[in-house]
């Protein structure tokens, strides 16, 4: 009889030193070699978890065990995902992570268990208010020239053909912070809300980390990857790369990474020759490309903020000159001497609806006299400043080519009379206006971006990737399509994505942020359980967070808030959910009864039969 057994990978590095005849040996070990085994009920005995591939049916029943603990605490169950942490805890998702020689399935079941555990709910509660951004106003805000009226030529180039995303502390909205345990107080809702505690930090350089390797030596031929095929390796690494970047723990160091890991060809440094292929340049199967596109649309969704909170910053600016100007004309229109009739028509603005002063204020843009009111005395420092925020707009958009005027004297001489006048007076503008500028204001730093090597951006390396796809292999995953076609439709429904965006844009005071942030913690708990059965426990839970709500001095300060984050309609599912539990409990009681009738009438049948006279 052989028995095989696996050799360890590392050897215990052990110290001995003989004390003396009568105490013996003294033996050191200086660095313990970790193991993990997997305990086997049925034949009561543990195995390395690294031998499992020797036995396919103790494989099955681990890979099974993890979808099992997985599904249990699917739907943000924290109450479950302690109790398996008692089982799997910290230590052994580590271990499991770091290890390069577990073989596929174990792989995926450890890193779907780990997400499920620990960040799941954090994930959801994000996604969830992916679309709705609470911005408020503060110096800060400024920081962001993305479409700053005073963006120099070269400045409005570079933001037309980069791609760049800042770091997560400078994004402005408020959006739902992980849950801690200090956010509670009472035991009961801690154990409910508050997911296990995992150190992120670590396993966010580990998985960098581990993902720039694995497309480094997979742009080669290796023979034997981790986890035994490529889809193995690469895709537990992306989806974790994509919690993390859905959770915000990612810095700008690691997101201009991750978009080199992707393609560097577009997102690359400019000195940089030893890494030319990326996950875009290799053949892939179709579970990375389904993990590639939620990490590219993620990306999306972090540019789409940060455009929406440089419209608000603009806004800003804008509407306070607006404002400024319209007061200017309000005083010089009392300090002159009109006839009544035309004071009324020259005065009609100031007697409108705001909403109906903002459209005829900003209807100058209109070439056609008939809609003109009432806006001919407004400065054209502020016409230019619209026109310059929409033709900035749409060039970041890509709704059109860009093309800067970069060209030589031939180009000039080939010109008209009057278009070289033009073009130089336009160019003599934009000196004058630069140096004044420069005396004026202050130097204002812009934040250092990196240039692509190509000049492409996020939307055209999405465009080509996603087209390519499409025709070099016939697609059977049907998640896969419906991505693909989400990724690209989204590239050319900018202006309109941006539209319906801003609908659910709100903007509040700087002192605010802490109330928005409550309510928004309390609205996420709710949004979690509705999609589950809630018990007692959870139904109290789900009641004092709607009291949180109506306490919040927020909720009855800003109802157009209330009405963008759909607050009314949670509270219908909430009374609906109520509505169809309470139906459930009537129809198994009313069945119950049925069953204690029919039973209690078999009862009596049969006692007639049995005492039957003879």
């Amino acid at each position: 009889h052989c028995h095989w057994s696996r050799v360890p990978n590392a050897n215990i590095r052990c110290q001995q030193l003989k004390l003396s005849d009568t105490r013996g040996w003294s033996v050191f070990v200086e660095d313990a070699v970790q193991m993990e085994a997997v305990y086997i009920p049925e034949d009561d005995q543990c195995t390395d978890i690294l031998s499992l591939v020797e036995n396919e049916d103790n494989l099955n029943f681990c890979s099974n065990t993890l979808r099992l603990y997985t599904a249990l605490c699917a739907q943000g169950n924290n109450r479950v995902s302690h109790e398996i942490c008692k089982y799997v805890d910290e230590k052994q998702l580590m271990y499991c992570v770091r290890n390069a020689y577990l073989c596929g399935s174990i792989r995926i079941g450890i890193y779907n268990l780990l997400v499920a555990l620990h960040f799941e709910s954090h994930i959801k509660a994000r996604c969830l208010t992916s679309t709705e951004f609470i911005i408020p106003l503060s110096d800060s805000l400024q920081t962001n020239r993305l479409l700053h009226p005073h963006n120099s030529i070269e400045h409005k180039h570079a933001l037309a053909t980069s791609t760049f995303i800042p770091a997560m502390e400078q994004f402005m909205a408020v959006r739902p912070k992980l849950i801690k345990e200090e956010d509670f107080k009472v035991e009961r809702e801690r154990k409910l809300l508050v997911p296990p505690p995992f150190n992120v930090l670590n396993l966010k350089e580990y998985i960098m980390s581990s993902l720039t390797d694995a497309i480094e030596k997979s742009s080669r031929h290796l023979r034997d990857p981790a986890g035994g095929t490529y889809a193995n390796w690469l895709v537990p690494l992306l989806q974790l790369v994509d919690a993390l970047l859905v959770m915000g723990t990612l810095e700008v160091n690691d997101i201009q990474q991750l978009l080199r890991l992707i393609d560097p060809t577009s997102f690359g440094f400019e000195n940089e020759e030893s890494f030319n292929e990326g996950l875009l340049q290799m053949t892939l199967d179709e579970p990375v490309k389904l993990q590639l596109c939620h990490i590219l649309q993620h990306l999306c969704d972090y540019q789409l903020q940060y455009r929406i909170e440089s419209i608000i910053a603009f806004s800003e600016d804008f509407v306070g000159k607006l404002q400024a100007d319209q007061k200017r004309r309000y005083q010089v229109l009392k300090e002159l001497s009109l006839p009544p009739a035309i004071m009324a028509r020259k005065t009609r603005e100031f007697r409108c609806p705001p909403k109906d002063q903002m459209h005829a204020l900003i209807n100058f843009k209109d070439d056609l006299a008939d809609f003109t009111l009432f806006n001919e005395d407004i400065e054209d420092e502020i016409k230019d400043m619209l026109k310059d925020f929409h033709s900035t707009l749409i060039i970041i958009q890509q709704i059109v080519q860009t093309n800067y005027v970069t060209g030589g004297q031939s180009d000039i001489k080939d010109m008209d009379k009057t278009e070289q006048i033009s073009l130089f007076s336009r160019l003599l503008e934009i000196l004058i206006r630069h140096a004044v500028n420069k005396k004026n204001e202050e130097i204002v730093h812009v934040e250092k971006q990196m240039f692509p090597k190509s000049g492409k951006t996020l939307s055209e390396v999405i465009k080509e990737a996603v087209t390519q796809w499409g025709r070099s292999t016939n697609i059977s995953d049907h998640n896969l399509t419906r991505e693909m076609f989400k990724l690209i439709y989204n590239q050319y429904d900018g202006v309109q994505q941006i539209s319906r965006c801003l609908e659910r844009t709100y903007v509040i005071n700087e002192k605010s942020v802490p109330d928005i942030t409550l309510l928004l913690r309390k609205l996420s708990i709710i949004r979690a359980l509705l999609t589950v059965q809630m018990d007692s426990d959870e139904e109290a839970i789900m009641i004092s967070c709607l009291n949180d709500i109506m306490d919040n001095r927020v909720f009855y300060q800003h109802p157009d808030l209330m009405r963008s984050l759909c607050v009314h309609e949670t509270v219908m599912a909430i009374m609906v959910n109520r509505l169809n539990k309470s139906k459930q409990e009537q129809t198994s009681m009313s069945s119950m009864s049925d069953l204690d009738g029919i039973t209690q009438a078999n009862e009596g049948g049969e006692n007639q039969d049995s005492h039957s006279p003879k």
